[in-house]
């Protein structure tokens, strides 16, 4: 009869037993997916920054050799007469 008494006690805690075990093992799986999450997000803001930095120098290199093919061969300045600003002709506008 004491026998039985054991088993029954231990046949009730094993219910309990199985739900702290079903428990734990579910905290530490939140927890190593919140750590593989975070990790993520911070590799790809590395990945955005570094992407960032990269399309930033493309831009400013294009824009200087936008810059140095706009600008003018380099030559001598020439100087204009006055006589010839005023043989220039104004043109007629018509605005509308």
């Amino acid at each position: 009869m004491n026998r039985q008494s054991v088993n029954r006690s231990q046949i009730a805690a094993l219910p309990l037993r199985q739900f702290l075990f079903v428990g734990m093992a579910l905290l530490l799986t939140l927890a190593a997916g919140l750590f593989y999450y975070s990790w993520q997000t911070a590799r790809l803001a590395e990945q955005v920054a570094a992407q960032t930095a990269l399309l930033t120098q493309i831009q400013a290199t294009r824009a200087t050799s936008l810059i140095k093919a706009a600008d003018p061969l380099p030559s001598s300045k020439a100087t204009v007469s006055p006589a010839t600003l005023n043989a220039v002709v104004p043109q007629d506008r018509w605005v509308f």
